[in-house]
């Protein structure tokens, strides 16, 4: 069976990236006991599409989807949080 970890010899660390909802703090609470038994070091957990950017610049939250605060989740998990990324609307071309 393939195994990331296996392929891996040795990582510096990991950022961990999240939405902040209820199913997918789930999913981050689950990453980041893997990489302790794994013992990769966590270097910060980042929190993407945090919001998103209104006409004027500010940042708001859609009031029926419940935000899960990750700067709580990584202080209780005692690891950085690094930052926080809103939705602008706007493509990026590559």
């Amino acid at each position: 069976m393939f195994s990331f970890f296996e392929q891996v010899e040795s990582l510096f660390g990991v950022v961990v990236v999240s939405q902040p909802t209820r199913i997918s703090t789930i999913g981050l609470q689950r990453t980041i006991d893997l990489l302790r038994v794994k013992q990769i070091p966590i270097i910060g957990l980042v929190a993407n599409q945090d919001g998103f950017l209104n006409r004027l610049g500010e940042i708001e939250y859609q009031f029926l989807s419940p935000r899960v605060d990750l700067e709580e989740v990584a202080r209780k998990a005692k690891i950085p949080f690094l930052i926080s990324i809103p939705q602008t609307g706007k493509t990026n071309k590559l």
